[in-house]
């Protein structure tokens, strides 16, 4: 998920329009009142459990059966064909250490992202790339994969393009910006494209209408810069 910027005098940046006009795409992702905006299949109850999400609110993909796969469900559409996108959000077991896959998430079926089970408490996350085929797909969390049995809490499902970072010259600084509905995104620089050479910018940025901007001085002649979730 890196949009690197090089800059020099001759670099030319392209903004990307669908990202400044889109947020997040998944309708209730974080589940405060209610799994309203969700399909559930094979759940037992009615999902929802209004403590114990991050923050409180969350879903709860269990059920009384091993022979079947309990799933929550949502068509997204408003996609722009072969555009990247990043999916995230966060799940949470019950501190059970099973090595078999027993929670996924798919898209139009098919599980991109899969994990056993940690064998703590805490919430932990996950986010993929999807690059879309068509202008919509169904997004799925699912639990209790290989007939495991193991059920897990859900919570903050996210999909947004992947942002891109403008940036313009003033004086001896260079002013970065990318949009303020691009959720959950930090900005990275680099001298090189070495993955062990990226270092979080430090400078926290400020919101100049609807992006967010970081103003770094430009004292070096080539730079990279990369917006990561």
């Amino acid at each position: 998920m890196k949009a690197h910027i090089f800059l020099n005098i001759l670099a030319v940046c392209m903004i990307s329009q669908l990202a400044k006009a889109q947020g997040n795409l998944v309708v209730n992702g974080g589940f405060d009142t209610s799994t309203s905006s969700w399909t559930l299949t094979n759940v037992s109850g009615s999902g929802y459990v209004p403590a114990g999400g991050d923050p409180p609110g969350c879903l709860y993909l269990s059920s009384v059966s091993t022979l079947v796969v309990p799933t929550a469900s949502q068509q997204i559409t408003n996609l722009a064909p072969a555009s990247l996108y990043v999916v995230s959000g966060e799940y949470r077991s019950g501190g059970k250490n099973f090595a078999t896959n027993s929670f996924g998430v798919a898209l139009d079926g098919v599980y991109t992202f899969v994990a056993s089970s940690p064998a703590d408490y805490n919430w932990h996350s996950f986010s993929f790339k999807y690059a879309a085929t068509s202008t919509s797909t169904l997004l799925s969390v699912a639990a209790q994969l290989n007939g495991t049995g193991y059920p897990y809490y859900i919570d903050n499902i996210v999909m947004q393009p992947i942002p891109s970072v403008t940036f313009q010259f003033s004086g001896t600084n260079v002013v970065l910006s990318w949009p303020t509905n691009a959720l959950g995104f930090s900005l990275q620089s680099a001298a090189n494209l070495d993955v062990a050479s990226w270092a979080a910018v430090t400078n926290a940025p400020a919101i100049v209408g609807t992006n967010y901007s970081v103003t770094l001085s430009a004292v070096q002649q080539v730079q990279f810069f990369s917006l990561k979730k």
